[in-house]
């Protein structure tokens, strides 16, 4: 019986929302020192299934294309270019820095400025 229910895809579901209750379903409320940029209602943390509805219902056909993890690539890369990388992996959570270095910090997409090399072995004068 405990194998049958187990298979069945609800299975977490249900065993997630017993677990709630047991702890008296749990809300993290929210300090004034961590604002929040997409609060819940009440100022509370908003689930996570219930941000990627509202922000589907809200980008539109513009921004089809931005989901929770570019915002996470944007603030690792943003923290990166203004701090360093463990500083974006702490952000993110991440234990070292390796993964987010490959899979969240945006590497530049410009070539360096390189004309002065160029100008000199082509026999330019800048």
């Amino acid at each position: 019986m405990l194998k049958r229910l187990q298979a069945d895809p609800r299975y977490r579901r249900m065993c997630a929302v017993k677990v709630l209750r047991e702890v008296g379903g749990t809300v993290v409320e929210v300090s004034d020192e961590m604002p929040l940029v997409f609060p819940g209602r009440g100022d509370v943390l908003r689930d996570p299934h219930n941000f990627n509805r509202t922000w589907r219902a809200a980008r539109g056909t513009v921004y089809k294309d931005v989901t929770q993890y570019t915002f996470r690539k944007t603030v690792a890369t943003l923290i990166a270019e203004m701090a360093d990388s463990k500083t974006a992996a702490k952000q993110l959570g991440h234990s070292r820095d390796g993964i987010t270095e490959r899979h969240y910090i945006a590497s530049p997409e410009r070539a360096p400025d390189s004309s002065a090399v160029l100008e000199a072995g082509l026999g330019r004068a800048s």
